[in-house]
């Protein structure tokens, strides 16, 4: 079998087309690909702006901050803009969807016309290598010429080669169909792929504008930055500090017992003031009974608090009378309890528990 030249390539023309019209539509799904990344940051942009819009200003916030927003907001609308111009350009792109078909029919028209002409070659030599058998149906002499028989069928190797030659000129009628208006696909083709291009350099000018115009912001942005200074803020800090640390809220009040008219006095007893509970347990322990002294009332807890040695002439009665050393335990504690209480109960009537260990 002789094939003819080129036959390897038969149907390039198709294929080199609809690989082209495929490359202009990958190109639109990229700029619509892009136009919505592109929507995307957009909203990210304007969420991040309007979540720190409305912080209370200070020092840093308007010195720093302010510029850095101010070039977000700058940017969102360049970007805006530019994304509306590319939109604008990538919808008024002609459809490539008749065109692909159309190519992608004509591309199946030459390959089954190519096929065919291999199929023809191939059932050509099949009935050329059979010739002498062929001759040989034909020169016999049927006795019934009328009459239905089998062996009066055509013989495979002639039937299959006027099979494949009809199969052939079908399919090669359609490609020259498709080959006829080839010119005119070539010339729809072309101006496709001037608009693709068009739209790409315009494309491409509004990014280098966009991009020129977000260096003119960052460029005003970096000279605001650049003219902060952080002596102001840390002026007005400092000034803060030395204003708090002279109030008189920064200073300890002091206590003045409103029971004996207004003294001023320490707090000993009566806010939540007692012994670690495992300590209590301590002393608790080594005493019994014998050793309670008793319950004395809030007088002589006001006049210890008072500061004028109360506490320490109550101990020295106590060394005196009992002639022991005395550590002197003062619990608030209520009226009923006893002294071997463990957990303190507070309430609003307390009396003072003095406690004394051999």
């Amino acid at each position: 079998m002789i094939l003819p030249l080129g036959f390897d390539r038969f149907g390039q023309s198709a294929k080199t087309l609809l690989g082209q019209v495929q490359a202009l539509g990958v190109i639109r799904d990229v700029m619509r690909r892009r136009i919505e990344l592109d929507a995307q940051y957009i909203a990210g942009l304007e969420a991040l702006a309007e979540e720190y819009i409305n912080l209370e200003p200070n020092e840093v916030i308007d010195g720093l901050l302010k510029p850095v927003l101010t070039q977000i907001k700058e940017e969102i609308q360049c970007r805006i803009s530019a994304n509306h111009d590319i939109r604008t350009l990538v919808e008024n792109l002609p459809d490539i969807t008749e065109p692909e078909q159309d190519t992608s029919t004509g591309l199946t028209d030459l390959m089954n016309a190519k096929k065919g002409y291999q199929d023809v070659m191939e059932a050509e030599d099949v009935a050329k290598s059979s010739q002498s058998s062929l001759e040989a149906w034909y020169a016999r002499d049927f006795e019934y010429n009328l009459q239905i028989d089998v062996s009066r069928r055509l013989p495979d190797e002639d039937w299959r080669y006027r099979k494949s030659v009809v199969a052939q000129q079908t399919n090669a009628k359609k490609a020259r169909l498709w080959f006829f208006k080839y010119p005119s696909v070539i010339n729809q083709h072309q101006e496709h792929i001037e608009r693709w291009w068009s739209l790409l350099k315009r494309a491409s000018i509004t990014n280098s504008n966009l991009v020129s115009s977000l260096s003119c912001h960052i460029s005003t942005c970096v000279n605001q930055l650049e003219a902060f200074s952080p002596l102001p803020a840390i002026t007005s800090v400092t000034e803060a500090y030395e204003e708090d640390t002279e109030s008189q809220i920064f200073q300890p009040t002091v206590y003045r017992n409103y029971c004996i008219g207004g003294v001023v006095s320490d707090i000993l007893f009566g806010a939540d003031l007692f012994l670690p509970k495992s300590r209590l347990e301590e002393l608790v322990s080594k005493l019994g009974e014998s050793h309670f002294l008793g319950l004395y009332p809030w007088k002589i807890a006001f006049e210890i608090e008072q500061g004028s040695g109360g506490i320490t002439r109550y101990m020295e009665l106590l060394r005196s009378s009992f002639n022991m050393n005395v550590e002197i335990v003062l619990l608030v504690c209520p009226f009923s309890a006893l002294p071997t209480t463990i957990d303190i109960i507070y309430s609003s009537s307390y009396f003072i528990i003095i406690l004394c260990c051999p």
